[in-house]
């Protein structure tokens, strides 16, 4: 009761009209509630397209996530066309790889809190929303700086079977499946556990990711422009920030379809959800 009286005190704090970008509808016959929460921005393209309201962005690592990998627009190449994981268009198959599951932290500019009292300033009053890249978990691990061989989402293949980074229990492991697709449904062993990469991932607890101090927002049409296949081999160093590098590849995960992968460090996921559901009539789980 003391929690849910709180968050409740919370988000009437968070409230405020707006009438940025991150209020575009993405619903159709109803609009986001959630717009008119000052931290609320719906998806990372939002985020993208308001980047000059921000002082600072930073992002919390959560976990290794088996998802959706591509922008869902264009067959990524190497899913193969055999049902698998989750039927696709026209009879293809979604392709699913080991992307990293984070939580968005923003200071704005007009804020009226002072980071610096804070103890981190990735909390409950500076949460945006929680989100999966979308083409691997190495848009995180590059963008913030760190490499490694292992760590890639690029499914290689001899033949028989196939091999790409995967997740077991949060983590990520490099594993082989059986086929030439890396098909999740097919999973033969684990190899590798990647510790190194783990554990270089796990230290992002709080990274600052943009701070307008250093960066200025690349002029790009994001409502416009699309995810091409080179973009998908990590061909993005136009972008200057991490911010950038990582939004763009990323989309807010959906805590109806992942309720456990989809992070919801201060309960507002859960009741970002539930307005929405309220609004709409229906689950978000068949969103």
């Amino acid at each position: 009761m003391m929690f849910l009286r709180s968050l409740v005190l919370l988000i009437v704090a968070l409230a405020k009209d707006v009438t940025a970008e991150k209020c575009t509808n993405h619903y159709p016959g109803f609009e986001d509630p959630n717009c008119y929460y000052k931290m609320y921005w719906a998806d990372a393209v939002n985020v993208l397209q308001d980047l000059s309201q921000f002082k600072a962005l930073y992002i919390k690592y959560h976990s290794c996530v088996w998802s959706a990998y591509g922008s869902g627009e264009e067959d990524n190449g190497n899913c193969g066309e055999d049902g698998g994981e989750d039927y696709w268009y026209m009879g293809r198959t979604q392709c699913f790889r080991a992307n990293a599951a984070y939580s968005l932290y923003g200071v704005t500019k007009d804020s009226k809190y002072n980071p610096s009292v804070w103890k981190s300033k990735c909390n409950k009053w500076t949460y945006i929303n929680s989100f999966f890249t979308t083409y691997g978990a190495e848009i995180v691990s590059d963008a913030v700086g760190f490499y490694d061989d292992y760590g890639t989402s690029i499914c290689s293949s001899n033949g028989n079977y196939s091999t790409t980074m995967g997740c077991s229990a949060g983590k990520f492991v490099k594993d082989n499946f059986k086929g030439t697709w890396c098909n999740g449904q097919y999973y033969f062993n684990t190899t590798d556990t990647l510790d190194d990469y783990n554990h270089a991932m796990e230290n992002n607890q709080c990274t600052k990711v943009w701070d307008s101090s250093q960066y200025s927002k690349n002029n790009r049409n994001l409502q416009e422009e699309e995810h091409s296949s080179d973009e998908a081999q990590g061909d993005y160093e136009g972008y200057g920030s991490p911010a950038e590098k990582i939004l763009y590849f990323s989309r807010a995960c959906n805590i109806r379809q992942y309720p456990d992968e989809c992070p919801d460090p201060h309960g507002l996921k859960e009741y970002y959800t539930k307005m929405l559901e309220k609004a709409s009539g229906w689950s978000m789980a068949y969103a």
